[in-house]
């Protein structure tokens, strides 16, 4: 690797992270993986991850700060439904499936790392507060039902739990849920979230 400041050396080792993760999978991210990728030393990507997870877990964010910037960017241009089902596009249109995937092996890791564990209960508080936010947004604007803040609250989290209970067993083709049928039970329960008719 031709010589970079330190910050920029730092950021292709994660780049290069990020493209193992994309080509292989998050689970087989390994240092090793991304030595061979980045054409780095063993040691120098040690010097700024101790670990396999520390590296795991800022490739992670680095992800889940592209979605939220992206996201916020054009959320004013949609409504709180829309809204909504562009933060569930993983499971809503074919070209979001590889973050979909991503999101599924991230939540079996967390079981065991504490590190990604760490990770995922920032990025699902992120989904969680964004979709109060269209919730509360849409409740104001008298285009959803009145509802408390408790409640909101559990929507929310229902949503993000259906999202990745249907999303592992379409994906491993449990009880015959297709993809297709996880996207269309997933949109008609955003709807029934925001008390929206689903036939209009």
């Amino acid at each position: 690797m031709a010589y970079l400041p330190a910050e920029e050396r730092k950021q292709s080792i994660i780049n290069a992270a990020k493209r193992v993760i994309v080509r292989d999978g998050f689970g087989k991210l390994t240092i090793r993986s991304v030595v061979e990728e980045a054409s780095v030393s063993m040691g120098l990507v040690h010097h700024y991850f101790k670990s396999t997870s520390e590296l795991k877990r800022e490739a992670l964010c680095q992800y889940n700060q592209k979605f939220c910037a992206e996201y916020e960017l054009d959320r004013h241009r949609f409504s709180p439904l829309e809204n909504i089902k562009r933060l569930f596009a993983d499971l809503i249109h074919d070209d979001k499936a590889l973050y979909h995937k991503l999101w599924l092996e991230v939540w079996l890791e967390a079981q065991t790392d504490p590190l990604i564990g760490e990770a995922f209960h920032e990025i699902s508080q992120y989904f969680h507060d964004a979709i109060v936010y269209e919730i509360r947004r849409g409740m104001e604007a008298g285009i959803t039902e009145e509802t408390t803040e408790e409640a909101m609250s559990h929507c929310a989290w229902r949503l993000i739990s259906l999202s990745l209970g249907m999303g592992t067993l379409s994906n491993h083709h449990i009880n015959q849920l297709s993809v297709s049928d996880a996207r269309k039970q997933m949109k008609w329960e955003i709807e029934k979230t925001l008390g929206v008719n689903s036939a209009r």
